[in-house]
C-alpha cells in the first residue's frame, strides 16, 4: 500500500519564522514520535471478497485482525506483514528514543516499538500550495499478505500451492484509513514548558493506492501433481461488541454479553476487554478520528463465566487469572487442535471481570467464535467443509486421521497442512463427510500469495 499520510499541528505553536524553518521544526518534533498501527494495510479494510475459479467468500477483515494479532507468533507476522507491531510510542516517556541498539534501561526493542522507517520505507513528501505552513506530509510504503479467506496468510511459509487456478478476483472495502493505519505519540511537545500538542492535532488521508501482487511458479517435471488438495482456512465470527463502564482502579462487577447463538459447536471462544483509542477534550468528551493516539489496548482478565446451552459458569471464578493466561497460551488459536463440531444450534452468555485502569472508561466486549474449515479443491472446483461428526450411529462407522497422527499437537488452527504432514492414505473423513483423494505429495505448481503493497 502506498500511503500518504497528512498530519496538521495547532497554528501559531511551532517555532520557525517561516514555512522552511516550520516545517524543519515539525520534523524534529516528529522525531522517534511517529509511525503506523499493526497489520496497517489490513486494518483499514472493513470487507474483502475474494474469489477463486467460481468459488468465493468473504472476510471482514478488521474485525477479525485483533484475533490473529493477539495470537499468531511473532515470527508467522513478521512475514505476513511488515508493521507485525504497533509503535506502541505513548507507553514511553518522551525523553526515550526507540533505538535498539541504546544502552542502558531506556533502551528499547526493535521489535516493539521502532521509529518510523523501522520495518516499512517511508518518505517525507513536498507540501503543495494549498497546505499551511503548520502542515507535512509524510508516504509510508507498507506490505500485508492479504488477511482474508481462503488465501493463507495464516503460515506463509508453508503456504500450500494452488493448481488449477484460472480466476483471482478480489473486492476490497475500506474505510477510516487515517485512523486505522496512523500511530502518533500524542505527548509531542513544542517546547520546554509548552503544553501537549495531542488534542490539537489532525491526521488525514490524502491517498491509498493498494497493489495486489499474485506469484506464481511454474510447475515442477520431476514430482508428481497430486489429484486434489485441502488446507486449513479457520473462520472468526464476532458475536458480541457490548458497551460497558469500568470504573477505575478496582475489579470490575461482572461485565455481560448479549446472549448469543450458535450455528454449530466452534473450535474456540475469543474473549477480549477493548479500552478505548480516543483523545478527549478538557471537558471529557471523545475527539473523533484520534485512533492513532493509542494502540489497541485490553483491560486485564480477572475471571470468565461461560453459559453455553444448559451448562452454566464453566471456568467461573475458581479459576486465577494466572490459570486463565495458561489456559490461553497453551490452547493458543495457531495451536488449537482440530475438533469436530456438531450442526446444533446452541445459545450462550459470556460474564468477564476484568480489573480497571486509573480514570473511568468506556470499554469494549468483543467474543469471537472460530471454527476450523477446510477448502478442498479438486481439478479447479474450490468447496469449503468444516468436519463435524452427525449421527451416533454414524460417528461409531466412521475414522477421523489427523494430518500427523504422531504429533502432539494435531492442529491448523492458524496454519495449514504441511507436504510433509499428510499420511499416505485417506488424509481427513469424516462421519458423513467427503473423504479427501490419497497421495497428496509435494507440489512446486503455483502458489498464490496475495500480499498488499
Amino acid at each position: 500500500m502506498d500511503l500518504v499520510l497528512r498530519y496538521t499541528f495547532p497554528a501559531g505553536v511551532v517555532a520557525g519564522a517561516d514555512r522552511a524553518a516550520r516545517r524543519a521544526s515539525m520534523l524534529a518534533l516528529f522525531k522517534d514520535k511517529i509511525g503506523l498501527q499493526a497489520a496497517a494495510g489490513n486494518n483499514c479494510i472493513d470487507v474483502a471478497e475474494v474469489q477463486l475459479n467460481e468459488f468465493s467468500t468473504t472476510t471482514r477483515v478488521h474485525d477479525m485482525l485483533q484475533i490473529h494479532l493477539n495470537s499468531t507468533s511473532y515470527e508467522k507476522l513478521a512475514m505476513a506483514t511488515s508493521t507485525p507491531e504497533t509503535d506502541d510510542y505513548d507507553i514511553f516517556a518522551a525523553n526515550v528514543l526507540n533505538d535498539p541498539l541504546k544502552a542502558g534501561a531506556s533502551s528499547t526493542s526493535v521489535g516493539k516499538t521502532r521509529g518510523v522507517g523501522g520495518a516499512y520505507n517511508y518518505e517525507i513528501v513536498p507540501n503543495v500550495a494549498t497546505d499551511t505552513d503548520y502542515q507535512i506530509r509524510v508516504r509510508f510504503f507498507v506490505n500485508d499478505l492479504l488477511m482474508a479467506n481462503p488465501l493463507q496468510y495464516n503460515n506463509p511459509r508453508l503456504a500450500q500451492p494452488f493448481k488449477d487456478l484460472n480466476t483471482v478476483k478480489v473486492t476490497l472495502q475500506l474505510g477510516d484509513i487515517a485512523a486505522r493505519c496512523a500511530n502518533l505519540n500524542p505527548e509531542i511537545v513544542p517546547a520546554a514548558g509548552a503544553a501537549a500538542l495531542g488534542k490539537g492535532l489532525v491526521v488525514d488521508c490524502i491517498s491509498a493506492v493498494h497493489t495486489l501482487t499474485v506469484r506464481s511458479w511454474n510447475p515442477s517435471t520431476a514430482l508428481e501433481i497430486p489429484e486434489s488438495l485441502a488446507w486449513g482456512s479457520p473462520r472468526i465470527q464476532r458475536i458480541s461488541n457490548d458497551r460497558h463502564v469500568v470504573s477505575a482502579n478496582v475489579i470490575s462487577p461482572p461485565l455481560e454479553s448479549k446472549t448469543f447463538t450458535m450455528t454449530g459447536v466452534p473450535n474456540m471462544l475469543a474473549i477480549y476487554v477493548e479500552r478505548p483509542r480516543l483523545l478527549k477534550t478538557d471537558a471529557g468528551v471523545d475527539i473523533p478520528g484520534t485512533e492513532w493516539a493509542f494502540p489497541n489496548r485490553f483491560c486485564p482478565i480477572q475471571s470468565v463465566s461461560i453459559d453455553i446451552g444448559n451448562k452454566t459458569d464453566l471456568l467461573g471464578a475458581r479459576v486465577t487469572p494466572t490459570e486463565l493466561y495458561k489456559i490461553s497460551t497453551g490452547n493458543g488459536y495457531s495451536k488449537h487442535e482440530i475438533m469436530n463440531g456438531s450442526g446444533e444450534t446452541i445459545d450462550g452468555i459470556v460474564r468477564v471481570t476484568v480489573k480497571g485502569a486509573s480514570t473511568d472508561e468506556v470499554c469494549y466486549l468483543r467474543v469471537f467464535l472460530l471454527y476450523d474449515v477446510f477448502v478442498y479443491e479438486e481439478g479447479d472446483v474450490f468447496t469449503e467443509w468444516r468436519p463435524r461428526y452427525s449421527l451416533q450411529a454414524t460417528l461409531l462407522d466412521s475414522e477421523f486421521v489427523f494430518t500427523d497422527d504422531s504429533s502432539q499437537m494435531n492442529a491448523i488452527m492458524g496454519g495449514c497442512m504441511g507436504y510433509g504432514d499428510v499420511s499416505g492414505g485417506d488424509v481427513l473423513r469424516t462421519a458423513g463427510g467427503k473423504p479427501s483423494k490419497k497421495g497428496l505429495g509435494k507440489l512446486t505448481k503455483k502458489q498464490l500469495m496475495a500480499m498488499l503493497t
